[in-house]
């Protein structure tokens, strides 16, 4: 980022030495370079950050560093500094944000003597940096598995003649685990658009009852198949404002959720209430059930919690992206559960 501002440092005199010993005082690293950008003093502070050990005083700051990172930045700085004009400069690298500031030496008649060059160094904050190294890690994870299940069937079936029913199982079995991968960066893509708001709503008037109602329809087989009664209870007739698309998808995702997660003879209830100015919506299950420690990791990416949890397939993202879809629309969703016992998610939109 570029700031430009029209303040730059005087100096009676060019860079005298005893600033040497100020510059030593110093915490932030301060570097002073002359019109030929040659350094003419610098703290221990900004040798650390540029990881200069030998200087070379008849080369610039440019010459005597040897990151390309830190080369353009500073370049840059430079060009704007030689204008008379101060700018500030951000650089991320290894853990820490660095701040660079660039501010012009004049003399009393306007000459340009030099540039006092300042440099902020913070750490990124470490709960960010865990969890993107967790974010990571997941991902890794999760794109491993299927791909380790491709290679093994292949190798298996490249071992030996088949016979073609062989062949189209294995062929089944990876479409399946390809299909699941594509699910996995799909929305991850979808994330990474969120996260960066380049995603705008369509918004226009949405029935509750007739979404829901069509999103019961079809997960219905899928309950059906693992012997899970889908009920739907009392719905209100009411219309809210907002993208038909992402509610139906936020919807089906705790829907699919807690069939998911419900064993055979168990049932999944959606009930909708309006309340002070919200339709609430109600996902009521019997199944597994979330232990107390987990429920508050529940909407964060790839997080599956127990081993009951982990056995089922899917992203991993559709919880996330569940409360993305309500937060956008203004709303809210929560959890409330019990192992064993099953889970309720509340859903709450304006109206």
């Amino acid at each position: 980022m570029l700031v430009g501002q029209e303040r730059s440092v005087r100096a009676s005199v060019p860079l005298p030495l005893r600033l040497e010993n100020v510059l030593r005082r110093i915490d932030d690293a301060v570097i002073i370079v002359d019109k030929r950008h040659r350094i003419l003093n610098i703290n221990k502070a900004a040798s650390k950050i540029l990881k200069i050990q030998s200087l070379s005083p008849r080369k610039s700051v440019i010459e005597n560093v040897h990151e390309d990172e830190l080369k353009t930045i500073l370049t840059k700085l430079l060009q704007y500094s030689d204008k008379k004009t101060c700018i500030n400069l951000k650089l991320k690298i290894e853990g820490y944000s660095l701040q660079f500031f660039g501010y012009p030496l004049l003399l009393e008649n306007e000459e340009r003597v030099g540039t006092l060059i300042v440099i902020k160094k913070k750490p990124i904050d470490s709960k960010f940096r865990e969890l993107r190294e967790n974010f990571v890690a997941n991902v890794s994870h999760e794109l491993k598995t299927p791909l380790t299940i491709l290679k093994g069937q292949t190798e298996v079936a490249l071992r030996k003649e088949r016979d073609n029913e062989d062949y189209k199982s294995i062929l089944k079995s990876n479409l399946e685990e390809i299909n699941r991968m594509a699910e996995i960066i799909d929305d991850l893509m979808l994330l990474s658009k969120a996260d960066t708001k380049e995603i705008k709503l369509s918004t226009e008037d949405v029935s509750l009852k007739n979404l829901i109602s069509d999103v019961c329809m079809n997960v219905k087989i899928f309950a059906d198949n693992k012997g899970i009664g889908l009920i739907i209870k009392e719905l209100e007739d009411v219309k809210i404002k907002g993208d038909e698309l992402k509610l139906r998808r936020m919807f089906l995702n705790v829907v699919e959720n807690g069939i998911k997660y419900t064993q055979p003879g168990g049932k999944v209830e959606i009930s909708s209430s309006i309340n002070n100015g919200y339709a609430q919506i109600d996902i009521r299950d019997n199944g597994v059930g979330i232990a107390e420690d987990d429920i508050k990791f529940v909407f964060d990416r790839f997080y599956r919690g127990d081993k009951s949890r982990k056995r089922e397939s899917g992203s991993g993202l559709g919880l996330s992206i569940s409360k993305w879809i309500a937060e956008i629309h203004k709303g809210t969703i929560e959890v409330q559960s019990r192992l064993s016992e099953g889970s309720l998610f509340s859903i709450k939109l304006p109206v």
